[in-house]
């Protein structure tokens, strides 16, 4: 609740145990329909949030399966005897015409590069299983 909403509640809450008199009646009515106008923004407000958090998380979760897509063709073009880098990775790509924006950082690079690892090792523990 927002710190004004919280006064108009603590106000309403002490003109509600006070005297009664047509004045405080009147400001209670005012309260409580200034209140209910502040909720209506909010609500109007926490509406439209969603939407926009929505919309930046798919663009981001879009970027980020291009850049494993690019990190995958990367390491399967690879055939030197140890596996590479972050860093050998990060330089194949900004070579390969990724701008430093798109690919952001080596831990980035490294997280996908684990969890290529991850579907991998899984995908060949799942061929083992059914070839025996």
């Amino acid at each position: 609740m927002s710190r004004r909403l919280a006064i108009i509640e603590g106000q309403r809450y002490a003109l509600a145990y006070a005297p009664p008199s047509a004045d405080l009646q009147q400001q209670v009515l005012e309260l409580q329909a200034e209140t209910r106008a502040l909720r209506r923004q909010l609500a109007a407000l926490e509406a439209r949030q969603p939407d926009a958090l929505v919309l930046h998380n798919v663009r981001r979760q879009a970027d980020g399966e291009r850049l494993r897509e690019a990190i995958r063709t990367v390491l399967t073009s690879h055939h030197g005897a140890r596996p590479m880098t972050r860093k050998e990775v990060l330089r194949e790509l900004l070579r390969s015409g990724w701008s430093t924006e798109e690919v952001r950082e080596p831990t980035t690079i490294g997280w996908h590069m684990r969890e290529i690892r991850r579907e991998h090792a899984a995908g060949v523990n799942a061929a083992a299983l059914t070839a025996e």
